[in-house]
């Protein structure tokens, strides 16, 4: 009564999925919206804040499910 093969990484892709869709929507609901947009000059910003958290917090849970790794290098 095991999971079909691949079944697992499907339901963690998943999982990841909505923690990362729900991360980005929180942050840009509630945490980031409450600083002042800062006007600099030269060449815009290529990725918002919200995205940059969500990138780095992604990397960082692919870095800790890889077999061997503790996530914490």
């Amino acid at each position: 009564m095991g999971m079909a093969k691949g079944a697992h990484d499907q339901c963690v892709k998943t999982n990841l999925d909505a923690l990362l869709t729900t991360l980005y929507v929180y942050l840009d609901d509630h945490v980031l919206p409450s600083r002042e947009p800062v006007r600099r000059r030269g060449r815009p910003e290529l990725l918002p804040d919200v995205e940059l958290v969500c990138v780095a917090v992604a990397l960082h849970l692919a870095r800790a499910t890889r077999p061997g790794t503790t996530g914490c290098d």
